[in-house]
């Protein structure tokens, strides 16, 4: 699954982002996967359990 979203935003603070793309990543699999994103809510993924979802950033220049 990958979820783009842009902001004119210079800054943003790390709970801004982190607490609404789980947010969004959850609803998602909710509809589209729902049997995946209940596993993944009861037992994690891999060794590691629930870790944050990938997240990052791409710097657009023109």
């Amino acid at each position: 699954m990958r979820i783009e979203v842009a902001t004119a935003a210079t800054e943003l603070a790390w709970a801004k982002v982190l607490a609404p793309g789980r947010s969004l990543a959850y609803d998602v699999l909710a509809r589209e996967a729902p049997a995946l994103g209940r596993q993944l809510h009861n037992q994690g993924a891999g060794p590691y359990g629930m870790v944050p979802l990938g997240q990052g950033r791409s710097v657009l220049m023109s």
